[in-house]
């Protein structure tokens, strides 16, 4: 029988250490590209299911294939401010007109394109990317809504991946200090022009700030004011979209309403609890295992998660969009600094963890929990091809009166280029002063039937009402003849002669 030597299994070692060294460029390779590839098959499988956003991804890609201006979308009050989100409409109206893109598409890119750039945004200041992957997956696990904020297909999206594009930058001071400023400005910028709200990044100085880093936060804070009077120059009109930008917030908490008639982003935030409890749990027992206690409010990122929940028990998206995204890379930094070392780096068990928290991520965002990305599946629009539509659609210079954003959103998109308006968009005050207070009324009546008579008064013969109730009866609103057109929506419409004035469901008594 033969034996080898010890010289002989010594030699057969170091052929296997040279093998998984961290040093071999296959092996230190193979992390990022799970992680990337992972990220990408996450995105492209709740594509595939048929998933559409059902708030304004839709209207972003209806106005841009409409190229026309608000005023020719809406029923605007006369000081009503300019488009919100000019970068974002430029660009998919560029895809659309360039490339040939459909609505479908520009959906596709719109979800991929923002979901994606925030999954990689901080992964060129890691070591270890695997770190960030398990931080996205325990979130996920936290608080599934992460995952469906950023499955949205909208550019604060696009704001959330700046974020953590520029805290990563001077908090790790990669690249040169040049480099990082440069940047910041054209990221700032182009935040400003896509996504607009660029008050909002005050608060990545405010962070620095508050993590004692002075300097930074100046030059931060110069970078910041630089890029947004850049982005708003990109508009051609850099005062006026900048101002508007500081309007918007006023008007939409303006008037004594109720926290309910809101739109929903507006709602304050429960304080998610378990994120809290999960994170610092993590993160106390990384030190514990490191035995370092190195000061943690010397990290902007932490600071951004503090103010943005603070601020989040009044608005939720302070939270959702501006503290989550810090808190994510901040535990993923701390879990990074558990996984450095070399016993990890250099072993086979490396790629063990990475692949099994890689798929468990995979498995647990794709879960069609509660059927929400084939919800979609089971809509009925609105278009001139929907069965029976004939004449209930409204006629051209017509308007769309409404309770719900959602008929504005479903409607656009599948008809950006109907010679109609729709006196409700996607922000309430926008409206004219007299049709909103209509609307705050029906809204504190909950629907009720009488409050919606001012609307009736005003429709003409072009005009519809659009309402969704239940199927088994039209709604009990006088002065209109009433289609059941699609699953739990009725359209209303003046009286004309010889025509049934209501026309239920198959299987519905009338």
């Amino acid at each position: 029988m033969n034996v080898r030597t010890d010289s002989k299994l010594d030699e057969m070692k170091l052929v296997g250490d040279s093998f998984w060294n961290w040093e071999n460029k296959w092996f230190s390779l193979l992390p990022w590209l799970v992680v990337c590839f992972v990220f990408v098959f996450i995105v492209m499988r709740v594509i595939g299911y048929g998933y559409i956003p059902s708030d304004d991804a839709m209207r972003h890609v209806g106005k841009a294939i409409s190229g026309k201006p608000w005023s020719e979308i809406l029923v605007l009050r006369p000081d009503a401010p300019g488009d919100h989100n000019p970068g974002w409409h430029a660009i998919l109206r560029a895809l659309h007109l360039w490339l040939g893109f459909d609505a479908d598409l520009l959906m596709v890119f719109s979800i991929a394109f923002l979901w994606l750039l925030f999954l990689v945004s901080p992964l060129p200041w890691l070591k270890i990317p695997e770190a960030w992957a398990c931080s996205v997956l325990i979130f996920g696990l936290c608080n599934f809504d992460t995952f469906i904020r950023l499955s949205r297909g909208r550019p604060y999206i696009f704001s959330m991946a700046v974020l953590v594009m520029v805290v990563s930058m001077w908090y790790l001071q990669k690249p040169s200090f040049r480099l990082r400023l440069v940047l910041s400005v054209i990221l700032f910028g182009l935040a400003a022009w896509i996504h607009g709200s660029w008050y909002l990044h005050v608060l990545i100085p405010l962070a620095f700030l508050l993590s004692g880093r002075f300097k930074d936060s100046l030059l931060i804070g110069c970078a910041w004011l630089t890029g947004s009077f850049l982005g708003g120059a990109l508009t051609g009109e850099p005062i006026r979209h900048l101002y508007d930008e500081l309007r918007i917030p006023f008007m939409c908490f303006k008037g004594p309403v109720l926290t309910r008639m809101l739109v929903t982003e507006f709602h304050p935030n429960s304080g998610d609890i378990l994120i809290l409890l999960v994170v610092s749990g993590l993160i106390i027992a990384t030190r514990v295992i490191r035995g370092c206690w190195i000061q943690f409010w010397r990290n902007p990122f932490f600071w951004l998660g503090v103010v943005g929940w603070v601020l989040g028990l009044k608005t939720m998206r302070f939270w959702r969009d501006w503290g989550t995204p810090a808190l994510m890379v901040w535990l993923a930094l701390e879990l990074q600094e558990l996984l450095s070392s070399k016993s990890y780096i250099n072993s086979l068990k490396r790629v063990v963890v990475t692949g099994f928290i890689c798929a468990a991520t995979y498995l647990h965002i794709t879960a069609d929990r509660g059927s929400f990305w084939t919800a979609n599946l089971h809509v009925e629009y609105l278009t001139p091809q929907t069965p029976g539509i004939e004449g209930w659609l409204p006629e051209p210079g017509g308007i769309i009166y409404s309770d719900s954003m959602r008929v504005f959103y479903t409607t656009f998109y599948k008809n950006p280029t109907a010679p109609w308006r729709y006196i409700l968009g996607f922000e309430p005050t926008f409206m004219p002063e007299e049709d909103l207070a209509i609307f705050r009324k029906i809204q504190w009546n909950f629907g009720e039937a009488k409050a919606y008579e001012p609307w009736v008064k005003k429709m003409r013969p072009e005009d519809r009402l659009i309402l969704y109730r239940d199927p088994s009866r039209a709604p009990n609103i006088p002065g209109l003849e009433w289609h059941y057109a699609a699953t739990h929506t009725w359209i209303g419409r003046k009286p004309r002669g010889n025509t049934q004035s209501t026309n239920a469901p198959i299987g519905v008594m009338e």
